[in-house]
């Protein structure tokens, strides 16, 4: 039998952390670019570099967070979730994939497997 899922399953704490991460570097990108530019219109050249590298660190870690790090998206059970087929989503450490998947096809052989997917591991224990 599964462990029921914990609260923090329940109120998937992580995509909402993955998504202030993503926003917050979006938000410090423009911020870095309005600096670049006023700091260009005044001539301070310091500040320009400094504005010049934040974006850069900002693009980086965008770069890393949106192409790194795959997730399952739900457009791909639509289809059944549209023909009012039952999606079960179960959260297991990635060395015991297998061994779910053999216990819910032995109880529903009719069950369709996929759609792993993972997040980071730092955000997981928030």
């Amino acid at each position: 039998m599964l462990p029921a899922s914990t609260s923090q399953q329940k109120s998937d704490r992580v995509w909402f952390l993955e998504r202030l991460i993503w926003y917050g570097n979006l938000g410090l990108f423009a911020v870095a670019l309005t600096g670049l530019l006023v700091s260009l219109y005044w001539g301070l050249s310091i500040w320009s570099i400094f504005s010049i590298v934040v974006m850069f660190a900002t693009f980086i870690a965008g770069e890393r967070l949106a192409v790194m790090i795959p997730h399952t998206h739900l457009d791909e059970v639509h289809g059944a979730l549209a023909h009012g087929e039952i999606l079960l989503m179960v959260d297991v450490p990635k060395q015991r994939i297998p061994e779910i998947n053999e216990l819910v096809l032995k109880h529903h052989p009719e069950a369709e497997l996929g759609a792993v997917g993972w997040t980071v591991g730092a955000l997981k224990s928030l």
